[in-house]
C-alpha cells in the first residue's frame, strides 16, 4: 500500500481562498475599531492631562504671588540698601572732588607779595572771588593780579578799581572768576 504523505485538505478551493480574504479583513476591522476608540481616548487623556496642567501652573501662579506678597519687603529693602550703598559712594567721590576754601583762600594769601594786605575775599553764586584790600603801589597790585591769573583755580582775573588813599597806599578790588570744579587736586 501506499503511504500518504501529507495530509488531505477536504475544504474546497473557494473556502480557503474566502479564508484568505477574510482574515486580512477581519484583522484590518479589528484595528479600526481599536482606532476608534483609542482617538477619541486619547483626545480625552490630553484633555485631562491639558487640565491639570492648567490646574498646576494656575495654583504654582498662586504661590508665586503669595511669595511675592512675602518677599516684596525685602526687595524694598535691598534697592533701599542699594540707594544707600549708591549714595554712600557718591558722598565719598564728592569728598574727594570738592577742595576746603581754606586751600584755595592759602593760595590767594601766598600769591600776594609782603607789601599788599588783604582785608577781604567774598564769593558769589556764580563762582566769581572778589578780593579788596590795600597795596603799597599800584605795581605791586599789577603784579599781585598777574600771580592770581597763574593760579591753577582762576579763570579770568581783572582789576575792577584802584583808589589812592593818602598815607594808606591804594586801595584796590580784584575779580577773579573760578574754573568749573575748581581746578586744584
Amino acid at each position: 500500500m501506499a503511504e500518504i504523505k501529507g495530509e488531505i485538505d477536504l475544504r474546497s478551493p473557494e473556502f480557503i481562498a474566502s479564508r484568505r480574504i477574510l482574515r486580512p479583513r477581519l484583522i484590518l476591522t479589528v484595528l479600526l475599531i481599536i482606532l476608534l476608540f483609542a482617538i477619541p481616548g486619547g483626545f480625552y487623556g490630553l484633555n485631562l492631562y491639558a487640565d491639570n496642567l492648567y490646574h498646576t501652573l494656575d495654583g504654582q501662579k498662586a504661590d508665586i504671588l503669595a511669595f511675592t506678597i512675602k518677599v516684596e519687603p525685602l526687595t524694598r529693602m535691598e534697592n533701599e540698601i542699594r540707594l544707600l550703598r549708591a549714595k554712600a559712594a557718591l558722598e565719598k567721590e564728592m569728598k574727594n572732588l570738592l577742595t576746603p576754601w581754606s586751600v584755595y583762600l592759602n593760595s590767594i594769601r601766598s600769591a600776594a607779595p609782603a607789601d599788599l594786605n588783604i582785608e577781604q575775599i567774598s564769593a558769589n553764586e556764580h563762582s566769581e572771588l572778589t578780593i579788596q584790600g590795600i597795596g603799597s603801589t599800584m605795581q605791586t597790585i599789577a603784579h599781585f593780579n598777574r600771580n592770581l591769573e597763574y593760579l591753577d583755580f582762576t579763570d579770568t582775573v581783572k582789576i575792577v578799581s584802584i583808589t589812592m588813599e593818602p598815607e594808606r597806599g591804594f586801595r584796590y578790588v580784584i575779580r577773579a572768576a573760578v574754573k568749573s570744579g575748581g581746578g586744584l587736586p
